[in-house]
């Protein structure tokens, strides 16, 4: 920076305090004395015009009128403005450099309104951000979805970074787990590493670096015990304690961050799980961030109608609203990427696992997002092309600066664009021809500081700054600005209008930063003072662009520390612009309060006389007048009370040093008497005027002309008499200091009742239309409750009778169950099984049709009367037609697929999981109309059911024997170069005669199935099964016998065999201890693999089975070949020494398979 002045501004000679700004007045009053021969007052006087939008501006223009018009508005040596103030001080300022002497300038804004072009220029475009209506209202939204295309185009590309770093450490954890799962056999402590990855699985990735913070914290906790005890002292102990706590609370915040990273990405990959959810939630979050953007203008401005509770609170609740979508945006942005990349991990159909593809793909997207990233990352101009700063000021420069253009005074269009405008603030000098020194008011949003104190209340700075190119920050030092830091008049006006920002000042929270930055409301602008004395990141060096787009997404502001400083409206700083006035020591300030006071509670007015007491030591006091200048004056009581005509305030200055006070007069907004009838009205349909929402910046004539002749009749008493007067009385200390509390007898209190009517603010005429309107709300409100509740009464209504019918259509049904008899020799039978079968399809089709399946499926008894009724079609399928046609034709409800682990957790945590893939799970599914895999107990799956012969079952018997010893024959024929002895075929064929359990099915041609397609044992538990022979105690390991290459297993001929539905196992055949078992299977080894601590159990279980028919069954602890039987496939052992084969069995599965030795969906083994 180059200083211009270095003096103390606390000292009382102003000579010395502000030299460049005396200097500046001294040019003024000179050039006033030159070209008019006028004498200035010895004392400086300011005129302040605080913020408000397009309302303070109209207000202000009117009052500066009517000072013109009284012939005062030259004696001002200072114009101090913010915000909407702006827009007109700035126009004035451009008037006075196009006028010859501050003579003509007051003549100008005094002129009436049939001569006055610039008055009729800003009426004509009070509607200045849309003057041609809905034509310009598209090219607004254009421009917004424009730059809110961009902003959120810069957001996603981190946000893609983002979820391809959380991929990475997802893709990286799960192929080590993988890994290790796949080559580690177990832990010391026999824990099984799939325990591990069901321990783990069910918790996000990222949560495995828990520990990390943890031990961090548990380290920085343990040094502190490190000081010898006997040297502490008090200062090192001190100093160790903060270094903990430092340590600490960095922990603390990492473990946060992981727990929260952890979150996002296992929410975004169960969202990308279904792709079209992506599109749900950008469509919810659009949604929320629609509504939201309506209720931004209540976070600053709040009408009567908005009670005082929600005001207060909505600010907090949009804080945290817009924390969360800041969640939901990264959420959204990582499930996109574990949609377009992560998800590659699994195939298709979830069972294989592609570690490397999937990297692949993460690595391609995050190279393209990075090389994006570094190639635009410097380019700091496109946070302020981006925003609406551009927009806004554009439609300001022609709107108000433009009114100052001579050039546009024959038919010139406010769209079109006219160079002459606007000014660069360094030729900006309207002093030089007799104007006021103009001085406009920004704010520096300061989040944090990086060095030196910070004022977390404040959160901002104000910078002020004058035409010639000078600046100061908090009343300091004057600087002179770089020539690469300056901008247009137009430019700074627009900055200091710049109300709706992601930095608000003292009112900036991170979640509503970020709920601007996201919805595209930004005007603030980041501005570059070109001091490399400044410091500045590293970072922000290389990537400016990211760097400070995630400023304002997070609210993270250095402040005037940093080189690079984020502005926006003044007057979230110090809205009345009277700060600047009162650090050049006025001796007269005139102070218009045009921000948004609804409930006139003075808060603007409040912070100034705050700031200037902690800032510049300066007191400021109201005082009323003992001897009213004019009846407009009184105590701020006055001004607030509804009944009392008082707009204007008096208050007494007191500069640090100096033993002359100053005068401050405050003008505030407000009806009263001696208005035009025009005005009356308005605020009849208006009752908010003249304090309407600033959000409001779309005025029509109407109410243009309202606040412009409101503020001409409150400035036309304010002459230079009055002035003077009022200056004399307060340095003569004439005023009386204004009580609390109105209890004198100069003060009117708010709640006078006996106001003469002469001093009401509004005629009695005036509110009958507002009552009514308000009555007519409540009514309306009202109406629209009543009907609310009564559609809600018809849908409880809908609602209920729905469920009434849904319990009528199951009615019949259970009427039919009750006819339904199990007795086989009842007549009746067989024809209330043909009526139960047609009601249960009547019932299913009828439920479906209403989309009310899970009326039957969620329902135990209809699921046993299906079941029932299916098993007892079956043998009278032949019989009855509709039988046949339940068995064939109707669709059979569906079981879910079982799952597995990985499934389970929609395939988070990949690994590689061949015996529990989605698709092999559905190959085992079965339908509700099956019993065996959930009402068939074990015991009947593993002990057959003993019951007396029949003669048909000895048939059947006889009739598999026959079979058996064909099968026989047919081996030994298949194989003559290897003839059998006659002892072993016979022993076979009265194995199978006297075996345990038989079973007689078509015999389809026997293959040899590779050992490659042989499927794994699966490791499920089954419950304990009543045993046939007590456990043998386990036998000591056999190794397995050598492979015997020199044989192949030949193909069996299959020879007919009668069908049969069911074999029981009669008592007499049962093994018992005075009868041992037949040795069917002697001489045979059966080696069994299990997965799992779960199956030894039920290999257990099938040990005692097989060893009843003299198979020798060796510990599961050696692995020499896996069978499995999974759905209708059934194992069978041909009756041969080291001999297996598998046969497939036709679907569905025959009713004898049911009474299987085993549980056939689980695992078995049989020898026959």
């Amino acid at each position: 920076m180059e200083p211009v002045d270095t003096a103390d501004t606390s000292k009382p000679d102003t000579s010395k305090e502000v030299p460049s700004l005396e200097a500046l007045i001294r040019e003024r009053r000179n050039h006033i004395q030159q070209s008019s021969g006028a004498e200035c007052q010895p004392e400086r006087w300011g005129l302040a015009l605080s913020g408000g939008g397009i309302r303070s501006a109209t207000f202000c223009y009117g009052l500066i009128t009517a000072l013109a018009k009284a012939k005062v508005f030259w004696r001002f040596d200072l114009m101090s403005t913010v915000s909407g103030g702006g827009y007109i001080g700035s126009m004035v300022g451009r008037m006075a450099q196009t006028t010859a002497s501050a003579e003509q300038l007051q003549n100008q804004l005094g002129e009436e309104d049939s001569a006055s072009h610039h008055r009729k220029w800003l009426r004509a475009n009070s509607r200045y951000l849309t003057p041609r209506g809905s034509r310009d209202l598209l090219f607004v939204i254009v421009t917004f979805l424009r730059n809110l295309a961009g902003v959120h185009l810069e957001l996603g590309c981190l946000g893609l970074l983002l979820g391809c770093a959380l991929a990475g450490v997802d893709l990286l954890a799960w192929w080590l787990l993988d890994l290790f799962i796949s080559h580690s056999q177990a832990f010391p402590t026999d824990t099984s590493p799939l325990q591990v990855w069901n321990a783990v699985s069910p918790w996000p990735t990222l949560w495995l670096a828990l520990p990390i913070p943890v031990l961090w914290a548990a380290g920085a906790a343990t040094w502190y015990w490190y000081l010898p005890a006997a040297n502490r002292t008090t200062a090192q102990t001190d100093s160790a304690w903060h270094r903990v706590t430092d340590q600490l609370a960095i922990a603390l915040w990492i473990g946060a961050a992981i727990v929260l990273l952890g979150a996002i990405d296992w929410i975004a990959w169960h969202i990308a799980k279904k792709p079209y959810q992506l599109f749900w939630l950008a469509g919810g979050l659009t949604a929320i961030l629609a509504a939201l953007r309506t209720l931004l203008p209540l976070v600053q401005q709040g009408g009567r109608s908005v009670s005082e509770l929600i005001r207060q609170r909505l600010p907090m609740l949009l804080d945290l609203a817009g924390k969360f979508g800041l969640l939901v945006m990264a959420t959204f942005w990582t499930s996109v990427v574990h949609a377009l990349t992560t998800h590659r991990v699994w195939d298709a159909n979830m069972e294989q696992v592609d570690f490397v593809g999937a990297a692949y793909a993460v690595g391609i997207l995050a190279s393209i997002s990075l090389a994006w990233i570094l190639i635009s990352g410097r380019n700091l101009d496109f946070l302020n092309r981006s925003s609406l700063h551009n927009f806004y000021r554009a439609r300001l420069t022609r709107a108000y600066l433009g009114a100052a253009n001579p050039e546009r005074e024959h038919d010139s269009k406010v769209t079109q664009v006219h160079a002459a405008d606007d000014v660069q603030l360094n030729q900006y000098t309207p002093h030089a021809k007799g104007g006021p020194v103009h001085i406009i008011n920004v704010c520096i949003n300061q989040t944090y500081q990086r060095h030196g104190l910070h004022n977390l209340d404040r959160q901002g700075e104000l910078m002020s700054l004058v035409g010639p190119g000078l600046y100061q920050v908090s009343g300091k030092a004057w600087h002179a600005l770089k020539a690469d830091a300056r901008a247009t008049l137009g430019a700074w006006m627009a900055i200091s209008g710049a109300a709706a920002a992601p930095g608000l000042g003292a009112a900036t929270r991170p979640g509503l930063a970020t709920l601007l930055t996201t919805l595209g409301v930004r005007l603030g602008y980041w501005w570059n003072t070109a001091d490399k004395e400044q410091s500045q990141p590293w970072y922000s060096s290389w990537l400016p662009k990211y760097t400070y787009l995630l400023s304002e997404l997070l609210a993270r502001f250095s402040g005037s520390d940093s080189r690079i400083q984020y502005l926006s409206d003044g007057g979230h700083s110090e809205n009345t612009a009277a700060f600047p006035l009162l650090a050049a020591r006025c001796k007269l300030i005139m102070l218009a309060d045009c921000g948004s006071d609804p409930d006139y509670q003075f808060q603007d007015l409040e912070n100034l006389i705050r700031r200037a007491r902690i800032d510049l030591n300066v007191e400021i006091r109201f005082v009323k007048p003992a001897h009213q200048p004019v009846e407009l004056f009184g105590s701020l009581d006055d001004l607030a009370s509804p009944t009392h005509p008082a707009c204007l305030a008096l208050a007494r200055v007191d500069y640090p040093g100096d033993d002359v006070p100053g005068v401050l007069v405050l003008v505030k907004p407000n009806l009263t008497t001696g208005l035009p009838e025009d005005i009356y009205n308005y605020s009849r349909d208006y009752p908010a005027f003249p304090q309407e929402t600033t959000a409001d910046q779309f005025f029509d004539e109407a109410q243009w002309e309202s606040y412009f002749s409101l503020g001409c009749h409150l400035g036309k008493e304010l002459n230079e008499k009055t002035l003077l007067s009022l200056t004399e009385m307060i340095q003569r200390g004439c005023g009386a200091v204004t009580p609390s509390a109105p209890n004198d007898e100069t003060a009117t209190s708010p709640q006078d009742d006996e106001t003469p009517p002469s001093a009401q603010r509004r005629p009695g005429r005036i509110g009958v239309k507002s009552a009514a309107a308000a009555g007519l709300g409540i009514s309306a409100i009202a109406s629209a409750a009543s009907a609310f509740w009564l559609a809600l009464q018809n849908v409880s209504a809908d609602s209920g009778a729905a469920s009434r019918i849904d319990v009528q259509s199951l009615r019949p049904l259970y009427d039919t169950y009750a006819m339904l008899s199990l007795d086989p020799n009842s007549k009746t039978a067989d024809e209330y099984v043909g009526r139960m079968a047609a009601q249960l399809m009547t019932t299913w089709r009828t439920v479906r049709a209403n989309k009310q399946e899970t009326l039957v499926l969620d329902n135990n008894e209809t699921l046993d009367m299906l079941r029932t009724t299916y098993s007892l079609c079956q043998p009278l399928s032949h019989k009855l037609a509709v039988c046949k046609t339940l068995l064939d034709t109707f669709e059979c409800p569906k079981k879910p697929a079982p799952t597995s682990a990985v499934s389970q957790n929609f395939g988070y945590w990949a690994r590689h999981d061949p015996t529990g893939s989605p698709r092999l799970a559905a190959r085992a599914n079965s339908s509700y109309c099956q019993s065996t895999d959930s009402v068939v107990s074990s015991q009947q799956l593993a002990v057959a059911t003993v019951a007396p012969q029949s003669k048909r079952q000895e048939q059947q018997r006889a009739a598999l024997a026959v079979a058996a010893a064909s099968r026989s024959k047919a081996a030994a024929l298949a194989k003559p170069e290897s003839p059998k002895p006659a002892a072993e075929t016979v022993t076979q064929t009265k194995a199978v005669e006297s075996a345990p359990t038989a079973v007689a099915m078509p015999q389809p041609e026997v293959a040899a199935v590779p050992e490659s397609e042989v499927p794994a044992l699966a490791a499920t538990a089954e419950p304990e099964p009543t045993a046939l022979a007590a456990p043998e105690a386990e036998p000591a390991e056999v190794p397995p016998p050598e492979s015997d290459t020199s044989t192949s297993v030949p193909s069996v001929a299959a020879a007919p065999a009668p069908p049969a539905d069911e074999i029981e196992l009669s008592d007499s055949e049962a093994p018992t201890p005075d009868k041992p078992a037949d040795p069917v299977c002697k001489g045979i080894t059966l080696y069994t693999q299990i997965y799992g601590p779960a199956g030894r159990d039920n290999v257990r279980t099938l040990r005692s089975l097989w060893r009843t028919v003299g198979a020798s069954v060796p510990p599961s602890r050696t692995c020499w070949i896996a069978l499995a039987v999974r759905g209708a496939a059934a194992l069978r052992l041909i009756a041969s020494q080291r001999l297996f084969t598998i046969l497939k069995m036709p679907r569905p599965v025959p009713n004898h398979l049911q009474q299987w030795p085993f549980s056939l969906p689980e695992a078995g083994m049989s020898c026959l």
